[in-house]
């Protein structure tokens, strides 16, 4: 399985024109301003790019326009699934894979209900990560439209699968993070 670089990997925000349309001239500036700071990689079609004001088309338009312009030796990892429905996930994530993406970023909580346990969510989560290619994983504690943070029981089967490379971490609780570090190899972002 390709691995992605360890380094900074700033999420991406998806600037409008006055029209509300998605401004590509200050995506591109975006990109050449992340390659000047020396960014290894962008987390691209996320929270921050507004993935659940965009429809499907948008969100897929925006990471191919990303990916066309991308600063060489810069890695692309992008989510976008907004769906609660699994097999819906699974279209989306496979035509934002086959846009060439290095990794493919999960978020937590598209998989289970705020009420549901984590074998669910677990169960969840391999049904669509068994759908898709043979790609790095990641998974974001995306806080909308409820914040779903990995329990250290998660992040333990995680690594387990060695499918998952990273998280994109939002408990900004530095004793559940080593916590969850004890327990796996899954790097943290």
């Amino acid at each position: 399985m390709k691995k992605i670089k360890t380094g900074v990997y700033p999420t991406m925000i998806t600037p409008f024109t006055d029209d509300n349309k998605i401004d590509y001239n200050g995506v591109k500036q975006i990109l050449d301003w992340y390659a000047q700071k020396g960014t290894d990689g962008i987390f691209a079609i996320c929270q921050s790019s507004e993935i659940f004001y965009l429809s499907f088309e948008e969100r897929l338009e925006l990471l191919k326009f990303i990916m066309a312009n991308k600063p060489e030796g810069m890695d692309i990892v992008a989510s976008g699934h907004t769906s609660d429905d699994l097999d819906v996930q699974i279209d989306e994530a496979k035509a934002f894979i086959e846009t060439g993406i290095d990794a493919y970023v999960f978020i937590s909580n598209r998989f289970a209900k705020e009420d549901e346990d984590d074998d669910v969510l677990l169960k969840n989560m391999e049904y669509v990560a068994n759908a898709l290619p043979d790609i790095p994983l990641g998974v974001y504690e995306c806080p909308y439209p409820y914040k779903r943070e990995l329990s250290p029981y998660v992040m333990k089967k995680m690594a387990e699968s060695g499918r998952y490379m990273f998280i994109k971490d939002t408990c900004c609780d530095l004793k559940k993070i080593q916590a969850s570090l004890m327990l796996s190899r899954v790097v943290i972002l």
